[in-house]
């Protein structure tokens, strides 16, 4: 039985593809967390909204609630939407960039292994 050996340029791509593909998950998982967070402050903002100015409006620091003024929160809350959303476009980006990165790279992988009698 004869084992045949990869070369040492494939091992390379090999390297590089399961790099990327870990970074693929990170990214994947960070966006996950922004877009969870988005949704957080978009239903934030609208409870506020739905707020008469009697109600009093108040926010979780730490463990406690503090009385907060509503527009000062609802301008943070914006900015923070604002940020989220940013954050969330540059991810999806990414995403898709590693993407396409990942597919050339498992097609070049694929030939060189055909090439090298590796696979069928």
């Amino acid at each position: 039985m004869s084992t045949k050996k990869i070369s040492p340029r494939l091992q390379q791509y090999l390297a590089q593809l399961d790099r990327l593909q870990n970074t693929y998950v990170a990214i994947l998982s960070q966006k996950q967390n922004v877009d969870s967070q988005l949704i957080e402050v978009k239903n934030a903002l609208s409870e506020i909204e739905k707020a008469t100015e009697e109600q009093d409006v108040y926010k979780l620091v730490g463990n406690i609630l503090v009385k907060v003024d509503k527009e000062r929160i609802k301008n943070e809350l914006s900015e923070l939407k604002t940020l989220l959303e940013t954050r969330q476009k540059t991810l999806e980006n990414e995403v898709k960039r590693l993407s396409s990165e990942i597919e050339k790279l498992n097609e070049v992988v694929t030939k060189m292994l055909k090439e090298e009698g590796l696979v069928t």
